[in-house]
């Protein structure tokens, strides 16, 4: 279609982007009539749940590399230090969309009264520079309930 630069077709919605040079008054109809024609093909309902598993593949896919990543840091650059004092971290749960790393000290780090310390300026600090998905590092396994906004809700 003249005019149209992209469109993106996703589980909810389509996308549709057009050159600035020209209104959406003159493009909206032949996309419309593209589209119309597009979803009344037969057999397109398996090509489009074909096209979604695919885009949940890439996702997954994103998401464990993601993981690596930030395995690849705690592996070489944290690790060793909390290692060394009796301690360790592990990953529990990572929320794509907040931005917050889930992480459990455990060993010496665990009980140590210097661990939000730890948490805040070795492991968050190192992970938010090192990671940029990253914004946050809560400890799940923590009783204060400043590193744990999830224990605060009643």
């Amino acid at each position: 279609i003249e005019g149209v630069e992209r469109v993106v077709l996703t589980h909810h919605n389509v996308a549709v982007s057009k050159v600035s040079s020209i209104d959406w008054c003159f493009v909206k109809p032949k996309v419309e009539s593209v589209l119309s024609n597009f979803f009344a093909v037969p057999g397109l309902q398996s090509v489009y749940r074909y096209a979604l598993q695919f885009e949940t593949e890439v996702e997954e896919a994103e998401k464990a590399k993601l993981m690596e990543r930030i395995a690849e840091v705690l592996d070489d650059r944290i690790r060793p230090v909390l290692q060394d004092d009796g301690g360790d971290v592990d990953v529990a749960d990572f929320d794509e969309e907040t931005g917050v790393l889930s992480v459990r000290l455990k060993g010496a780090c665990a009980g140590c009264p210097m661990s939000s310390v730890t948490l805040r300026f070795r492991i968050e600090n190192m992970l938010v520079q090192s990671v940029p998905e990253v914004k946050k590092v809560i400890n799940i396994a923590s009783t204060d309930v400043s590193q744990n906004p999830k224990e605060m809700e009643f």
